[in-house]
């Protein structure tokens, strides 16, 4: 439902999917451009540097550190890039950030519903509403339609929320610490 909700709030994009990316033309070039530049430096060029861009502006190097660079995103879509496009792949990570917020949200949401009553009746259903709230906020959507792909990219918070809250209950160590851990990685993957 997700996915074909994604479809539609994005139209006409499913008809373009291969030829153009969302956005106005400001910013969508150069959010495009840091999924390619992740897969230039990290797979053609073979370097871990990826903050540095010595043959840009040349003589003088670019540093990215203080640029809206995507590494996640980019890196993400190496596979994607390798097995398609560049367009393709930007288009894909763009319409997976609205799916996975609003499986995430259903998740966190459906925990909550059964942690706080007995009374599940309508729990699978108030939960899929949450997360169609969550994924399609006007804001997110607004952000995609510009091509501002970094700040649409919400979509690991959910689970960083489901998992902190699984953390507080936690009976036992292993628990904890596993629920720690994954609370941990979805922060990193969110910043």
């Amino acid at each position: 439902l997700y996915t074909l909700a994604t479809l539609l709030l994005t139209w006409p994009l499913v008809r373009h999917f291969t030829t153009h990316v969302p956005g106005d033309g400001i910013d969508d070039p150069s959010l495009a451009w840091n999924l390619w530049w992740i897969k230039e430096r990290l797979v053609d060029q073979v370097k871990l540097d990826i903050f540095h861009v010595d043959w840009m502006f040349y003589p003088i190097a670019i540093n990215l550190g203080f640029y809206t660079l995507t590494p996640l995103n980019g890196l993400l879509s190496v596979p994607l890039q390798g097995a398609f496009s560049l367009i393709l792949a930007n288009n894909l990570m763009l319409l997976s950030s609205f799916v996975l917020g609003g499986f995430g949200a259903y998740l966190l949401v459906l925990q909550e519903i059964k942690h706080q009553t007995s009374n599940i009746k309508n729990a699978h259903l108030a939960a899929l509403f949450a997360g169609f709230v969550y994924a399609f906020a006007s804001s997110k959507l607004f952000y995609a339609s510009l091509g501002q792909f970094n700040i649409a990219s919400s979509q690991w918070i959910p689970f960083c929320v489901l998992y902190l809250l699984r953390l507080t209950r936690a009976t036992s160590w292993r628990a904890a610490f596993r629920n720690a851990l994954f609370a941990g990685i979805f922060l990193t993957f969110q910043a």
